[in-house]
C-alpha cells in the first residue's frame, strides 16, 4: 500500500481521507520508491510464506536501518568490491562521521581471521 505523492509533504502525516493504493505485483516483481513516500505492507492472504528484499540507502551521515557491519560477516564483506563495502557501512563521512575510536572502519577487513578489534 501507497500513498501517493506523500513523498512530497512537510511534516504532514496521513489522515483517514488520504486515498491509499494497493501495489499488487506478481512473483518476481519489484518496486522503487522514495522513502520518503508512506508506505506499508498489505495482508498476505495465502497459505504460503510472502518473501520481501529491501535495500535503503540514505545521506552517508544517517544513522543506517541496518547495521550491515554486523550482521554481514567480515569473511564476505572482505571479498565483496570496496563500492558495496562503503555500502555495508565500511566508510567515513568527511571529516569522521563513522570512525571507531579516530579511526577507518575498513581496518576491521584487514584484521586476520577471528580478529574483531580495532
Amino acid at each position: 500500500m501507497v500513498i501517493p505523492a506523500s513523498h512530497r509533504w512537510d511534516d504532514r502525516r496521513p489522515t483517514p481521507t488520504d486515498i491509499r493504493k494497493s501495489v499488487i505485483m506478481p512473483a518476481g516483481s519489484c518496486i522503487f520508491f522514495l522513502g520518503t513516500l508512506w508506505h506499508g505492507g498489505g495482508a498476505n492472504n495465502t497459505e504460503a510464506a510472502r518473501l520481501a528484499v529491501t535495500a535503503q540507502y540514505c545521506q552517508p551521515w544517517l544513522r543506517p536501518l541496518e547495521a550491515f557491519t554486523l550482521s554481514v560477516s567480515t569473511d564476505i564483506a572482505k571479498v565483496v568490491s570496496a563500492d558495496i563495502q562503503r555500502m555495508l557501512g565500511y566508510s567515513i563521512h568527511p571529516p569522521f562521521v563513522g570512525a571507531v575510536d579516530g579511526q577507518h572502519p575498513r581496518r576491521l577487513l584487514e584484521q586476520p581471521a577471528g580478529c574483531a578489534s580495532l
